[in-house]
């Protein structure tokens, strides 16, 4: 299944690495029924490359929207941008896959402390 974009998953940021933040989507369950989901929310440079990502199990009412929090631990990577894919599967199936419109960046800027000159 090809992810569909979904426009305000992604927050569109630049974060440090190894540092943590948390993802909180909309989810609504549009059927007459209620079900049970799983969804797993990730980082990766393609769909399906799953470099971090964090799990949530949650259930729906007919009708019913939840916001859904999923902290994700960035990776210990300079610079790379990774693209942001929500799937969510009911009773096992894939029911759904998502990708952010907009990426997330990983990266710390150069740093450097002068401690001190000698001469000799």
């Amino acid at each position: 299944m090809n992810a569909q974009q979904f426009f305000g998953l992604a927050v569109g940021a630049t974060f440090l690495p190894g540092s943590t933040h948390t993802a909180t989507a909309q989810m609504r369950n549009p059927a007459s029924l209620p079900f049970t989901y799983h969804a797993v929310l990730y980082l990766g440079l393609y769909e399906g490359d799953q470099v971090v990502s964090s799990a949530q199990d949650f259930s729906l009412e007919a009708g019913e929207t939840k916001a859904i929090s999923f902290p994700i631990t960035m990776p210990n990577v300079q610079d790379v941008t990774y693209h942001v894919y929500i799937d969510v599967y009911c009773e096992d199936e894939l029911i759904a896959a998502y990708q952010g419109v907009e990426d997330v960046r990983v990266y710390l800027q150069p740093q450097i402390e002068l401690i001190n000159i000698t001469w000799a």
